[in-house]
């Protein structure tokens, strides 16, 4: 009889501290989108078939598409300081991508060729030219092989800050698998979701990688990326879920060795390690074009947006018809 009230006031307890798991996690999601920073903008709807994409068109001129970082807390506003100015010469194009920013979230398995074929309808449906195309980080090697599938409906590859080749090799191992399963459970893993993309982490990550001058970092920008991590509830814990279980990497050494393209890497100087990434490029394909930018992290486009657009300025000169 005691065996039996002690399994019973033990359920209630694990009970009530997971309703109370549930609505902190509620809250937090609340919180972080109050500001409604992402949604002040006019975006453009792509029905795609796995769900609705978001995106940002604007100027006139070649085409030019602008694909944020693959990361929870990132979307189409990393872009927002260089847009203005790069829609004087081209019509932009700033995707949110799938999982990410205002873009639909849905539950899947996010892979890179999922995004690859993304891309690659975005191109011919939406843009419906070949288009110059900037990519940053993680995304970069979603960029070389949309461009491998299919090189006529890209001109010029820029990859802003790219990743080793060993870590675009990763793939999806016994540990990794576990964890993309805990990190999609819905209350355990929306409760670790919200732990590691809280505020501070975010700022953590402004001031270690994103931007190399913490005075350079805005609140708006903070906001911004915490808003975009939570936007559409716990589904937003997908593609994190999906990245630790490294089902969004895609080996590109082939690719980066047989794209005729024109490929430029961008690198921020206080990156660890950028000179022997682009070396690793290079070596591969000694076609491919670099540059460092002083003083600049991860994100140079949003850190130092001037020196960035006067960087890629004669990559991305109008290529005549």
């Amino acid at each position: 009889m005691k065996q039996k009230k002690l399994l019973t006031t033990t359920f209630l307890l694990a009970g009530s501290a997971l309703a109370g798991t549930a609505l902190i996690n509620k809250a937090v999601f609340v919180s972080a989108t109050k500001k409604n920073i992402l949604n002040n903008r006019l975006f453009y709807s792509y029905r795609w078939r796995l769900g609705d994409i978001k995106y940002l068109k604007t100027g006139k001129g070649s085409p030019l598409l602008l694909i944020h970082d693959l990361n929870s807390s990132s979307s189409s506003y990393e872009w927002s300081n260089v847009i203005e100015q790069l829609s004087k010469t081209h019509t932009v194009y700033a995707i949110d991508l799938l999982g990410c920013g205002v873009s639909e979230k849905v539950n899947i398995t996010y892979t890179n060729y999922m995004y690859v074929q993304l891309i690659c309808d975005f191109v011919k449906d939406v843009i419906r030219k070949k288009t110059d195309v900037i990519a940053s980080s993680l995304s970069c090697s979603i960029a070389v092989m949309s461009c491998f599938n299919d090189s006529s409906l890209f001109n010029r590859i820029i990859l802003v800050n790219p990743v080793s080749l060993a870590a675009t090799a990763k793939i999806p191992g016994r540990h990794s698998k576990f964890l993309r399963i805990l990190l999609n459970t819905p209350i355990i893993g929306t409760l670790i979701y919200n732990l590691t993309h809280s505020r501070n982490n975010i700022a953590d990550m402004f001031s270690t990688s994103y931007f190399a001058n913490k005075s350079h970092i805005k609140s708006e920008y903070i906001n911004a990326y915490y808003e975009s991590a939570h936007f559409n509830g716990s589904n937003s814990r997908f593609v994190n879920s999906s990245r630790k279980g490294n089902y969004t990497t895609a080996n590109v050494n082939n690719a980066i060795r047989k794209i005729n393209n024109s490929i430029i890497i961008i690198g921020g100087s206080a990156v660890p390690d950028i000179n022997r990434i682009i070396t690793e490029y290079t070596l591969i394909n000694p076609s491919i074009e670099s540059v460092i930018i002083n003083q600049a992290g991860i994100l140079p486009h949003l850190e130092v947006p001037n020196r960035f657009l006067k960087t890629i300025a004669p990559y991305i000169a109008e290529i005549p018809d």
